[in-house]
């Protein structure tokens, strides 16, 4: 894909707000129903989900983000002092400090106000995606209600360290750079067991579009979803099932058997929430 130039965040962020629909979480029994568009990607990894919530857009139309995300997904060092309710951001000698319920901001120890406020969701703290891009001067860009974080520096991030380092058996992931952009994610509908569920297995569908610009013949298409918990990460098959796509075809791929389940000393089940579902778009030849 190429990256649009010249964008100043407030366009980037403005169009996310008019162009994208709020994800969707309904409780179904035993099961909770994700739906939500993909609307973030970093360098070459799509990011579909994170815990404890996807990003969302807030009541000042503002697009917010998981802090915990940006320190497992960007390398950064995120602080939270829970009697003064503060967060700072470090990274790459630059930091932000942010307030929850404040709009008062400090970029590299200078005060400074914003239009929206940080907040706490759900025991996580959400931050603004332009207080961050804007205080650790990180670039984004934006094309194909995509907002896309790309610096070489994220590979030391915790996530993206391990997703390079080789233990996925298939070699795609480290064949991948981060301008690698063949498939892309457009949206995808998640099915996470609650605590209680008996057994405790998730179900995603994405939907997806060809964008390499060619017909991928049977076996070429490598839509690579990772799933990761705290204490596992879980890769795609390598002998799925792989139908031929058209140039520009937009199609589904369903993985039923996600397991976030994990055994005790006593052997006895326990909950393993899903943390992250990150993808990789790419081609098999």
């Amino acid at each position: 894909m190429k990256l649009l130039k010249n964008i100043s965040l407030f366009s980037i962020l403005t169009v996310l707000l008019f162009s994208l629909s709020i994800s969707n979480a309904d409780a179904k029994g035993n099961v909770t129903v994700i739906k939500s568009p993909v609307i973030l990607k970093i360098n070459q990894y799509y990011i579909l989900y994170t815990s404890p919530d996807v990003p969302y857009i807030d009541k000042q139309q503002r697009f917010m983000i998981p802090l915990r995300a940006v320190s497992e997904l960007l390398g950064a060092k995120v602080d939270y002092d829970a009697v003064n309710k503060k967060s700072t951001v470090s990274w790459e000698n630059k930091n932000v400090e942010v307030t929850i319920n404040s709009n008062n901001v400090k970029y590299n120890g200078n005060n400074t106000k914003i239009d929206t406020v940080p907040v706490l969701k759900e025991k996580q703290v959400f931050i603004p995606a332009k207080v961050l891009l804007d205080g650790l001067n990180i670039k984004g860009s934006w094309e194909d209600q995509l907002l896309t974080i790309t610096d070489t520096k994220f590979k030391k991030s915790k996530v993206i360290s391990y997703l390079e380092g080789g233990y996925d058996l298939n070699p795609i992931p480290l064949s991948t750079d981060i301008n690698t952009n063949k498939i892309r994610p457009l949206s995808y509908e998640l099915t996470l067991p609650t605590a209680d569920s008996n057994p405790r297995i998730a179900k995603i569908t994405v939907e997806a579009r060809n964008i390499s610009g060619k017909d991928l013949k049977i076996g070429s298409e490598d839509l690579r979803p990772t799933f990761i918990t705290d204490i596992s990460y879980q890769y795609d098959k390598q002998d799925r099932d792989r139908p031929a796509v058209q140039k520009g075809a937009i199609f589904k791929r369903t993985w039923n058997n996600i397991d976030l389940s994990s055994t005790s000393s006593s052997n006895n089940y326990q909950y393993n929430p899903l943390k992250y579902i990150i993808v990789v778009g790419n081609v098999t030849d």
